[in-house]
């Protein structure tokens, strides 16, 4: 190991307007190998380093019973570690991965207790400069319940997802 890594992050929120927030937050993480990955390396390991930017919107309205919230994301991650497709050993790749997008989401509690949320995710995820085929899909959705009343939370929820072209 390199030694101890700082994992920093930042936020920011402001309260421009009543039920009204605007934020933002930067963070960079290091995630080392897990001990199957150090077991199977082809060469020292070290972490991979995550670098993240998100910015968005966020509006409470109907007694702060409904939220509506926008966030746009940004994320780099450098020396990913990935097995060699011949060898299987774990090493290091040199291209930077890079993911983007956007998320849109909705909640709302018309009764007490009850929640009820649906959500919207795109996201791109490049290599190189170039987008790759695998990875996390390009288009998720997803919606649930919740219910709390005493001690006692109950959820339910499902979601979609698409790696490209129709969603539905």
């Amino acid at each position: 190991m390199d030694g101890l890594e700082f994992n920093p992050s930042a936020e920011l929120r402001i309260k421009p307007w009543p039920g009204g927030v605007l934020f933002g937050r930067w963070s960079r993480s290091t995630r080392w190998p897990s001990l199957g990955e150090a077991a199977s390396a082809g060469a020292d390991l070290h972490g991979e380093t995550l670098r993240g930017f998100t910015a968005g919107v966020q509006q409470q309205l109907w007694g702060d019973r409904l939220t509506l919230k926008a966030t746009g994301f940004h994320l780099r991650l450098k020396n990913e570690l990935t097995p060699d497709a011949t060898t299987g050993l774990y090493g290091h790749d040199t291209v930077t991965s890079t993911s983007r997008g956007f998320e849109v989401e909705a909640s709302v509690e018309p009764i007490q207790g009850l929640h009820t949320f649906a959500s919207y995710t795109f996201n791109q995820v490049h290599q190189a400069g170039e987008p790759i085929a695998y990875g996390p899909p390009h288009h998720m959705v997803s919606a649930g319940v919740l219910y709390s009343k005493g001690p006692y939370t109950a959820r339910l929820s499902s979601g979609r997802v698409a790696r490209s072209g129709k969603l539905l």
